[in-house]
């Protein structure tokens, strides 16, 4: 039986994957959130699956990551 954990990340995987064609924001954080939820699972090998779909999203709509006060921040292009 799958932990309450598991049926969120269950849910969410089921609702963020029809948008990966869609590049955005919002799918960016979701896959994040899912490759942490891997790694606390000690899934490794999901971990670096989300966390490729992140640097590739990224790479794919030239979105830049850059420093701001007090931490990072994204800059998405316009579309």
């Amino acid at each position: 039986d799958a932990g309450i954990p598991e049926r969120h990340a269950e849910q969410a995987r089921s609702l963020v994957f029809p948008h990966l064609g869609l590049p955005s924001l919002d799918v960016v954080y979701a896959l994040q959130l899912l490759a942490y939820h891997e790694h606390g699972e000690d899934r490794d090998s999901g971990l670096w699956m989300y966390a490729g779909y992140v640097a590739r999203l990224l790479c794919s709509t030239r979105a830049k990551l850059t420093r701001s006060s007090p931490g990072w921040r994204f800059e998405w292009p316009s579309t």
